[in-house]
């Protein structure tokens, strides 16, 4: 969505910004009553991952039921569509409000994850914005969670959506990276606690604490994509993905 205005969010169905670390592993051995020793086992889930390039031609995209999608079970929003080897928004333009995005989350990862894309771009300028969002969650007339946007000229924003349609706080941007916002590069956005970062081709291009702005902060959900279309002259398949991925950290 694009970030001229900032509406001050409803915050009551979000936490304090209070981190908890992950309970350790007890050590292999440890002693019981009368002097003995007895041997534990800790069973570490495996890191969750998702990797696609968008192989088939869906509209919405499915990929065999991984993706909720924000015209589908949202409702309120639109879904992301694919041809082999592009991802793109179905959101038409028109004057804004309403935000509509083409939005679509995956499901079952850690609060702590990274989103991971790489653009596909044939055009030279335009206002589309290609979205990695995180700790999103997608439901009948709900959409939540943050979203580190990238225009077509490399700008980036960062905003907290907070449920509703048009409901949103902008926490960080027109960020200017002058960094590379062409066809093949790899942007990344990570949450870890509250701390937000995003970098481009590996090199840091923000990082700050999505509790600024109420001491509050969505503390789950899952990694997903979003599109924002707002240019009539340009295809909407000229600023997609060419491939996305998703990890716990």
């Amino acid at each position: 969505m694009k970030r001229r205005d900032v509406i001050l969010a409803s915050v009551g169905m979000l936490v304090p910004a209070l981190g908890r670390a992950a309970q350790p592993c007890p050590p292999p051995q440890v002693s019981v009553a009368g002097g003995a020793t007895a041997s534990t086992t800790c069973v570490i889930a495996p890191k969750r991952t998702y990797s696609t390039n968008f192989a088939a031609t869906e509209n919405p995209i499915s990929e065999g039921g991984v993706w909720t999608r924000g015209g589908v079970e949202g409702r309120l929003w639109t879904s992301p569509q694919t041809i082999p080897g592009v991802c793109f928004p179905t959101q038409n333009d028109h004057a804004v409000p309403p935000y509509d995005d083409s939005i679509a989350c995956l499901s079952g990862f850690a609060a702590n994850q990274k989103a991971k894309c790489v653009l596909h771009r044939n055009s030279p300028a335009g206002e589309h914005e290609v979205e990695m969002l995180l700790r999103f969650q997608i439901s009948s007339g709900l959409a939540r969670g943050y979203e580190v946007s990238v225009l077509q000229g490399g700008t980036v924003y960062v905003v907290r959506w907070n449920g509703a349609l048009n409901d949103y706080t902008q926490l960080a941007g027109p960020i200017s990276t002058n960094v590379n916002a062409g066809s093949g590069a790899t942007w990344e956005a990570q949450i870890v606690g509250s701390v937000l970062t995003v970098t481009c081709n590996g090199a840091q291009v923000y990082t700050g604490d999505v509790s600024q702005v109420s001491g509050q902060y969505w503390s789950d959900g899952n990694p997903g994509m979003g599109f924002w279309y707002h240019n009539t002259s340009d295809a909407k398949s000229n600023f997609g993905m060419s491939h996305f991925e998703a990890t716990d950290l």
